[in-house]
């Protein structure tokens, strides 16, 4: 049995799926300012547009406001001006889209870490997935979401905000992380989404094999791998029954970049 954080509150039983993401490669020198220069700005708008699409679908009758207040933190990274500039000096010198946005954003990410502040770390995940989904759209890749079975809890080293609302709601019972904290911006949305998860259960959980059977109880901190047939069987109302009753947590408010 492996022990965890809270992240959202909940007991889910089902098959593990790993989730792992894959190097991005970028080029180092550039073909030109202007050309370098044009497709970054291409590639921020793309990615602008499809934040701001997913975030204007939650202004609806229903829509989720963690969800939208999540987008609209992505945002105002994505505009930072100082972001881009750095991006942009990086052209200047000679270097590509690509290149210049990720050494912007590491420069960033370097920055955020050296505060101190937990909660403004976890901001990093946020940054990251943007440097992600730039640098795929600089190179002309689509965000496909992963295709998951039903039942699926997710191991992971860091979930990454954009993953968890690219995937079927329906079919997620649960996640669990290697890495992250639970006032992260995923935490936040698992908790919105009613998915159990637990965060900071150290490389083990990225050690369980596909397919292999999983009891998720976030609410106990713990994540029992390949339980015996006799638990397995066991209904899920046993489960709740027998852990002392607390209301679920409050997610902490989204803070703004």
């Amino acid at each position: 049995m492996l022990k965890g954080v809270l992240a959202a509150p909940g007991l889910s039983i089902g098959k593990a799926v790993r989730l792992a993401s894959s190097d991005i490669a970028v080029r180092e020198q550039g073909e030109g300012q202007a050309f370098e220069e044009a497709a970054l700005v291409a590639a921020l708008d793309k990615v602008r547009a499809k934040i701001e699409a997913n975030a204007s679908k939650e202004n609806a009758p229903g829509g989720d406001k963690a969800r939208k207040a999540i987008l609209s933190a992505h945002l105002a990274f994505l505009d930072d001006p100082e972001l881009l500039a750095q991006a942009k000096s990086l052209i200047a010198a000679g270097k590509s889209a690509g290149f210049g946005w990720r050494a912007a954003v590491g420069g960033y990410v370097e920055a955020l870490r050296a505060l101190g502040d937990r909660r403004m770390a976890e901001r990093v995940d946020d940054l990251i997935d943007l440097e992600r989904q730039v640098l795929r759209a600089l190179n002309g890749e689509d965000d496909d979401a992963a295709v998951l079975p039903p039942g699926s809890i997710l191991l992971a080293d860091e979930l990454l905000p954009s993953q968890l609302m690219g995937a079927d709601p329906g079919v997620i019972a649960g996640f669990a992380t290697a890495r992250g904290g639970p006032t992260s911006h995923v935490a936040i949305l698992a908790a919105a989404m009613g998915i159990p998860a637990l965060v900071a259960l150290g490389g083990a959980a990225l050690s369980i094999a596909d397919g292999t059977a999983l009891i998720l109880d976030a609410d106990g901190g713990s994540l029992r791998v390949a339980p015996t047939p006799r638990l397995w069987r066991r209904p899920r109302r046993s489960w709740l029954s027998a852990r002392p009753a607390r209301p679920p947590p409050t997610p902490p408010p989204t803070r703004q970049p």
